[in-house]
């Protein structure tokens, strides 16, 4: 049996399964020292974080989103091509076809590269490669899982990230740089989206159809279609009759705010917390979802002006509204 609660993992992983309840030690059990030796009641802590959990349960879940569709197609439109790749459909063969050109699909035709299979195609829906790296650019753009433990492959591209946490651009440059690295550029399929994959009992091939067309062959199909670059829209009342402009967070609009259209702007912290979604809920109303604008404390004078320049945009905008 577990000594301790800090001995329960190891203890699943000698037997091969979950520890038995009536064996698990909990942090409520008599192994804790009391509050008085502890210095704090664990269980009033506890209960706290409980509380403070309950407030932020949603019964709703994903029903709390506006579908990004008709009307709201829009916001889905990428905006770091200039125009859309025109090529004919394709209905060749590939030994290995990887679905999503994210770090789980860039990592899969790595390895698999590594392991001498020469014909590998990655589809991905965005204009290259980076998964959510590509869609999110917004200011100040970073990631909040050290560099050395999140970037993958850095020993095989004999690369050291430059910060601790590395800012967006770094991390889409990274993807980029596996893809050539391990030539997955050459039979990629960027601004298409998979439809239909079909098995073939007789052939032994996987049909796969995308958008565009195409009703190419596959030995083996990997799916990394992960869903971190699907934008979400807050289900406000309001948001389908605003007439103002408006933009997500992941398709940032330069042309608009102005500012480092690469997302890097290093003088900003920026996660999805920090970054305001601004909609006007009504032809008199403006709803701040994050509550406020977040200025960097110690930004840069260029940051601070670009931050305020925004802040005065919004702010005749909304001046306009009032007029009607």
């Amino acid at each position: 049996m577990p000594d301790s609660i800090f001995e329960n993992r190891t203890w699943a992983r000698r037997i091969g399964g979950p520890v038995p309840k009536e064996h698990r030690i909990m942090a409520s059990d008599s192994v804790l020292p009391d509050p008085e030796t502890l210095g704090f009641d664990f269980e009033a802590v506890r209960e706290k974080y409980r509380e403070e959990r309950d407030k932020r349960i949603r019964t709703d879940g994903n029903e709390q989103y506006q579908q990004i569709a008709g009307d709201f197609a829009h916001y889905v439109e990428d905006p770091h091509v200039e125009a859309p790749i025109e090529r004919a459909a394709l209905e060749d063969t590939i030994d290995v076809v990887i679905i999503g050109g994210g770090f789980g699909g860039l990592i899969a035709g790595g390895r698999i590269r590594e392991a001498g299979v020469d014909s590998i195609r990655i589809i991905e829906a965005g204009g290259d490669f980076g998964g959510t790296w590509y869609w999110n650019r917004y200011p100040g753009a970073q990631c909040d899982i050290e560099s050395y433990i999140y970037m993958p492959l850095l020993e095989e591209l004999k690369y050291v990230p430059t910060e601790k946490y590395a800012h967006g651009p770094e991390i889409l440059a990274h993807a980029q740089a596996i893809g050539h690295h391990y030539g997955l550029y050459d039979e990629a399929l960027f601004q298409t989206k998979v439809t239909a994959l079909e098995w073939d009992d007789g052939d032994q091939r996987w049909t796969v159809r995308t958008d565009r067309g195409d009703a190419m062959q596959a030995r083996f199909v990997v799916m990394a279609n992960g869903p971190l670059s699907n934008p979400k829209l807050p289900g406000i009342p309001g948001v389908e009759s605003f007439r103002g402009h408006s933009f997500h967070t992941s398709r940032w609009d330069y042309d608009y705010t102005g500012g480092d259209t690469t997302g890097g702007g290093g003088d900003t912290r920026s996660d999805s917390d920090d970054i305001s979604q601004y909609w006007f809920g009504g032809p008199r109303t403006l709803q701040d979802l994050s509550a406020k604008l977040w200025f960097p404390p110690d930004g840069s004078a260029h940051q601070r002006a670009a931050d305020a320049d925004v802040v005065a945009r919004f702010g005749r905008q909304l001046a306009a509204l009032e007029k009607d």
